[in-house]
Protein backbone atom coordinates (compact mmCIF):
# COMPACT_ATOMS: atom_id res chain seq x y z
CA UNK A 1 0.00 0.00 0.00
CA UNK A 2 1.14 3.50 -0.79
CA UNK A 3 -0.41 6.60 0.76
CA UNK A 4 0.34 10.01 -0.76
CA UNK A 5 -0.08 13.12 1.39
CA UNK A 6 -0.83 16.32 -0.51
CA UNK A 7 -1.03 19.90 0.67
CA UNK A 8 0.64 23.27 0.93
CA UNK A 9 3.85 23.83 2.88
CA UNK A 10 2.99 23.90 6.58
CA UNK A 11 0.03 21.52 6.36
CA UNK A 12 1.96 18.87 8.31
CA UNK A 13 2.60 16.28 5.60
CA UNK A 14 6.04 15.14 6.75
CA UNK A 15 5.17 14.97 10.44
CA UNK A 16 1.89 13.19 9.76
CA UNK A 17 3.64 10.71 7.43
CA UNK A 18 6.07 9.77 10.20
CA UNK A 19 3.25 9.50 12.74
CA UNK A 20 1.13 7.37 10.43
CA UNK A 21 3.99 4.99 9.66
CA UNK A 22 4.64 4.63 13.39
CA UNK A 23 0.99 3.82 14.09
CA UNK A 24 0.63 1.34 11.24
CA UNK A 25 3.86 -0.50 12.05
CA UNK A 26 2.93 -1.14 15.65
CA UNK A 27 -0.67 -0.33 16.61
CA UNK A 28 -0.14 -1.99 19.99
CA UNK A 29 2.17 0.89 20.91
CA UNK A 30 0.23 3.65 19.17
CA UNK A 31 -0.29 5.56 22.40
CA UNK A 32 3.44 6.03 23.00
CA UNK A 33 4.83 9.45 22.02
CA UNK A 34 6.77 9.51 18.80
CA UNK A 35 9.93 11.59 18.91
CA UNK A 36 11.09 13.28 15.72
CA UNK A 37 13.98 15.60 15.04
CA UNK A 38 12.03 18.76 15.72
CA UNK A 39 9.15 17.75 17.94
CA UNK A 40 7.51 15.08 20.06
CA UNK A 41 4.14 13.96 18.80
CA UNK A 42 1.66 13.83 21.64
CA UNK A 43 0.07 10.46 22.38
CA UNK A 44 -3.43 9.87 21.18
CA UNK A 45 -6.06 9.09 23.80
CA UNK A 46 -8.67 7.74 21.42
CA UNK A 47 -9.65 4.11 21.07
CA UNK A 48 -7.08 2.16 18.99
CA UNK A 49 -8.06 1.93 15.32
CA UNK A 50 -6.99 -1.73 15.12
CA UNK A 51 -6.90 -4.62 17.53
CA UNK A 52 -3.91 -4.24 19.89
CA UNK A 53 -2.35 -7.56 18.85
CA UNK A 54 -2.51 -6.66 15.17
CA UNK A 55 0.47 -5.29 13.25
CA UNK A 56 -1.07 -4.03 10.04
CA UNK A 57 1.89 -2.97 7.90
CA UNK A 58 5.03 -4.12 9.77
CA UNK A 59 7.52 -2.73 7.25
CA UNK A 60 5.77 0.48 6.21
CA UNK A 61 7.98 3.56 6.04
CA UNK A 62 7.60 7.26 5.39
CA UNK A 63 9.48 9.28 2.79
CA UNK A 64 9.53 13.01 2.08
CA UNK A 65 10.04 13.77 -1.60
CA UNK A 66 11.57 17.18 -0.89
CA UNK A 67 14.09 15.65 1.50
CA UNK A 68 14.94 12.92 -0.98
CA UNK A 69 15.34 15.48 -3.76
CA UNK A 70 17.70 17.64 -1.67
CA UNK A 71 19.69 14.55 -0.65
CA UNK A 72 20.14 13.47 -4.25
CA UNK A 73 21.03 16.98 -5.39
CA UNK A 74 23.41 17.57 -2.47
CA UNK A 75 21.85 21.02 -1.98
CA UNK A 76 18.90 22.57 -0.22
CA UNK A 77 15.80 23.43 -2.19
CA UNK A 78 16.52 27.12 -1.65
CA UNK A 79 19.99 26.67 -3.18
CA UNK A 80 18.56 24.81 -6.17
CA UNK A 81 16.08 27.62 -6.81
CA UNK A 82 18.79 30.26 -6.48
CA UNK A 83 21.32 28.58 -8.77
CA UNK A 84 19.22 26.61 -11.28
CA UNK A 85 15.73 28.10 -11.09
CA UNK A 86 12.28 26.71 -10.46
CA UNK A 87 11.95 24.84 -13.76
CA UNK A 88 15.06 22.76 -13.00
CA UNK A 89 13.74 22.05 -9.50
CA UNK A 90 10.39 20.91 -10.91
CA UNK A 91 12.22 18.52 -13.26
CA UNK A 92 14.00 16.96 -10.28
CA UNK A 93 10.73 16.85 -8.33
CA UNK A 94 8.96 14.96 -11.13
CA UNK A 95 11.81 12.44 -11.39
CA UNK A 96 11.78 11.80 -7.63
CA UNK A 97 8.00 11.34 -7.61
CA UNK A 98 8.09 8.78 -10.41
CA UNK A 99 10.97 6.92 -8.74
CA UNK A 100 9.27 6.73 -5.34
CA UNK A 101 6.00 5.52 -6.82
CA UNK A 102 7.90 2.63 -8.46
CA UNK A 103 9.52 1.47 -5.22
CA UNK A 104 8.17 -1.83 -3.89
CA UNK A 105 6.72 -2.14 -0.41
CA UNK A 106 4.38 -0.17 1.82
CA UNK A 107 5.04 3.54 2.09
CA UNK A 108 3.60 6.92 3.12
CA UNK A 109 4.82 9.63 0.74
CA UNK A 110 4.88 13.26 1.90
CA UNK A 111 4.99 15.32 -1.27
CA UNK A 112 6.22 18.84 -1.86
CA UNK A 113 3.63 21.59 -1.82
CA UNK A 114 4.06 22.30 -5.53
CA UNK A 115 3.94 18.70 -6.73
CA UNK A 116 0.50 19.24 -8.29
CA UNK A 117 1.50 22.27 -10.35
CA UNK A 118 2.73 20.19 -13.28
CA UNK A 119 0.02 18.41 -15.21
CA UNK A 120 2.35 15.46 -15.80
CA UNK A 121 2.70 14.95 -12.04
CA UNK A 122 -1.07 15.05 -11.61
CA UNK A 123 -1.47 12.43 -14.33
CA UNK A 124 1.13 10.20 -12.70
CA UNK A 125 -0.55 10.49 -9.30
CA UNK A 126 -4.05 9.92 -10.65
CA UNK A 127 -2.88 6.83 -12.55
CA UNK A 128 -1.04 5.40 -9.54
CA UNK A 129 -2.44 2.70 -7.28
CA UNK A 130 -2.23 4.97 -4.24
CA UNK A 131 -4.48 6.45 -1.58
CA UNK A 132 -4.14 10.22 -2.00
CA UNK A 133 -5.05 12.47 0.91
CA UNK A 134 -5.17 16.27 0.87
CA UNK A 135 -4.31 17.93 4.19
CA UNK A 136 -6.15 21.22 3.76
CA UNK A 137 -5.51 24.31 5.88
CA UNK A 138 -6.38 28.00 5.71
CA UNK A 139 -3.69 30.53 4.70
CA UNK A 140 -3.28 32.03 8.22
CA UNK A 141 -2.68 28.54 9.62
CA UNK A 142 -0.12 27.72 6.95
CA UNK A 143 1.66 31.05 7.39
CA UNK A 144 1.83 30.68 11.18
CA UNK A 145 3.18 27.13 10.99
CA UNK A 146 5.80 28.02 8.39
CA UNK A 147 6.91 31.03 10.44
CA UNK A 148 7.30 28.81 13.50
CA UNK A 149 9.48 26.30 11.65
CA UNK A 150 13.11 27.47 11.49
CA UNK A 151 13.91 24.98 8.73
CA UNK A 152 11.19 26.35 6.47
CA UNK A 153 12.74 29.80 6.06
CA UNK A 154 16.23 28.32 5.86
CA UNK A 155 15.58 25.67 3.23
CA UNK A 156 12.47 26.77 1.34
CA UNK A 157 12.51 29.73 -1.07
CA UNK A 158 9.92 32.44 -1.46
CA UNK A 159 8.08 31.84 -4.74
CA UNK A 160 6.85 35.41 -5.28
CA UNK A 161 7.66 38.96 -4.19
CA UNK A 162 4.51 39.06 -2.06
CA UNK A 163 4.38 38.95 1.73
CA UNK A 164 4.31 35.39 3.12
CA UNK A 165 0.57 35.44 3.77
CA UNK A 166 -0.21 37.05 0.41
CA UNK A 167 1.94 34.45 -1.35
CA UNK A 168 0.08 31.59 0.31
CA UNK A 169 -3.29 33.12 -0.55
CA UNK A 170 -2.25 33.68 -4.15
CA UNK A 171 -0.76 30.22 -4.71
CA UNK A 172 -3.59 28.43 -2.92
CA UNK A 173 -6.06 29.94 -5.38
CA UNK A 174 -4.20 27.94 -8.03
CA UNK A 175 -3.25 24.87 -6.04
CA UNK A 176 -6.33 24.14 -3.94
CA UNK A 177 -8.40 22.95 -6.94
CA UNK A 178 -5.43 20.82 -8.05
CA UNK A 179 -4.99 19.18 -4.63
CA UNK A 180 -8.75 18.52 -4.64
CA UNK A 181 -8.57 17.04 -8.13
CA UNK A 182 -5.75 14.65 -7.21
CA UNK A 183 -7.20 13.53 -3.85
CA UNK A 184 -8.75 10.07 -4.07
CA UNK A 185 -12.23 11.45 -3.30
CA UNK A 186 -13.88 14.28 -1.34
CA UNK A 187 -13.72 11.98 1.71
CA UNK A 188 -9.94 12.06 1.42
CA UNK A 189 -9.72 15.81 2.08
CA UNK A 190 -9.01 16.55 5.76
CA UNK A 191 -9.27 20.06 7.18
CA UNK A 192 -6.35 20.16 9.59
CA UNK A 193 -6.47 23.69 11.04
CA UNK A 194 -7.80 22.60 14.43
CA UNK A 195 -6.47 19.03 14.52
CA UNK A 196 -3.41 17.66 16.31
CA UNK A 197 -1.04 15.26 14.56
CA UNK A 198 -2.52 12.22 16.38
CA UNK A 199 -6.01 13.32 15.39
CA UNK A 200 -5.03 13.70 11.73
CA UNK A 201 -3.32 10.31 11.88
CA UNK A 202 -6.44 8.66 13.31
CA UNK A 203 -8.64 10.20 10.63
CA UNK A 204 -6.38 8.85 7.90
CA UNK A 205 -6.38 5.39 9.46
CA UNK A 206 -10.17 5.36 9.37
CA UNK A 207 -9.95 5.93 5.60
CA UNK A 208 -7.69 2.94 4.98
CA UNK A 209 -9.01 -0.30 3.53
CA UNK A 210 -9.06 -3.01 6.16
CA UNK A 211 -6.75 -5.97 5.53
Amino acid sequence: MQIVLLGYRGSGKSTVAASLAHRLRAPAHANAPLKTENCTLAPTVSTPDFAPEQTIYPSIESVDTDDLLALRAGRSIREIFQTEGESYFRDLESAVLEDVLRWPGDRIIATGGGIVVRESNRRVLLASNTLRIYLRAAPPTLQARSAADPNSAKNRPALTSLTPLQEIQSLLEIRDPLYTQVASSPRHIIDVDDLSVPEITSRIILLLPRP
